[in-house]
C-alpha cells in the first residue's frame, strides 16, 4: 500500500485518468494584488470549514433550493473527442474518510499514445450551502492551470506497483490501449480536505486537440 498525501493522491487520480492543470499567473498592481489576496484568504476559509454532505440532509433543505442533491460518488468523460475515455471508475469508501485507505478500481483506453507537452486544466470547487463554489489556486493546489502534465508527473517519485503492472506507469508517453487495475490503494494522511461534497473536473490537450476529460462528484466525511 502506497502512503501519500490528499495532493499526491489528487495527482495520480486526477491525472493519470485524464485531468490537470498549471498555475495561471496574473500581473496585477500591488493595490490589486493585496485586494486579491485578501479575497482569497476570505474565500479559502469559508471552504475550510467542515460542511455536512448533502446525502446526510433531510429532503426538506433541498426544497426551494433548486440544486440537484449528491447522494454518491460518480464521474463522466466529459468529452466524448477525447484519446483517453474511462469505461469504468469506483473510489471507495464512499464518502471518503481521512485520514485512512482511498482503493481505486479503474479501466481506462488510451486510443493513441500521447507524450509530452500535454497543457491541462485543473478545477475543484466545494458545495457550501447549495452553491458550487470553486476553490482558488494557491501553491499549486486548487483550481489551477499547469503547462505539462508529463513534467507534474515526474515529480511524483516512485509508481504505485498496481500502476506498473498494467503497463501504463506513470511518465510520458502513455501508449495505446486498454489498461485496468482493481488493487490501487492508497493510505491518505492528514485530512486536508474538510467535510463536504466536491467536484473535480479537468482536462489534458495534446498538440491541440483534447487528449482527456474528466468530473469527478466526490464525498469527504
Amino acid at each position: 500500500m502506497q502512503r501519500l498525501t490528499i495532493i499526491s493522491v489528487t495527482i495520480l487520480l486526477v491525472g493519470l485518468i485524464g485531468t490537470w492543470a498549471h498555475q495561471y499567473v496574473h500581473e496585477y498592481e500591488e493595490e490589486d494584488r493585496a485586494y486579491i489576496e485578501d479575497e482569497t484568504e476570505s474565500l479559502l476559509d469559508l471552504l475550510s470549514l467542515n460542511a455536512v454532505p448533502e446525502r446526510f440532509r433531510p429532503e426538506q433543505y433541498f426544497i426551494g433550493r433548486g440544486t440537484k442533491k449528491v447522494q454518491a460518488f460518480s464521474y463522466k468523460n466529459c468529452d466524448p473527442s477525447a484519446v483517453a475515455q474511462i469505461q469504468s471508475l469506483s473510489v471507495t469508501p464512499d464518502p471518503l474518510q481521512f485520514p485512512g485507505n482511498l482503493n481505486i478500481d479503474i479501466k481506462l483506453a488510451i486510443n493513441s499514445t500521447v507524450d509530452a507537452v500535454l497543457p491541462a486544466s485543473l478545477i475543484i470547487s466545494k458545495k457550501v450551502a447549495g452553491i458550487w463554489i470553486k476553490l482558488p489556486c494557491v501553491d499549486n493546489f486548487g483550481s489551477c492551470n499547469y503547462d505539462d502534465l508529463c513534467e507534474l508527473l515526474s515529480q511524483i517519485g516512485d509508481c504505485p506497483d498496481p500502476i506498473v503492472k498494467t503497463g501504463l506507469g506513470c511518465q510520458c508517453p502513455f501508449k495505446a490501449g486498454t489498461y485496468q487495475t482493481s488493487d490501487l490503494s492508497f493510505e491518505v494522511d492528514a485530512a486536508a480536505l474538510p467535510s463536504g461534497d466536491y467536484n473535480i473536473t479537468g482536462s489534458i490537450s495534446h498538440m491541440g486537440k483534447p487528449a482527456g476529460c474528466l468530473e469527478l462528484i466526490l464525498t469527504v466525511a
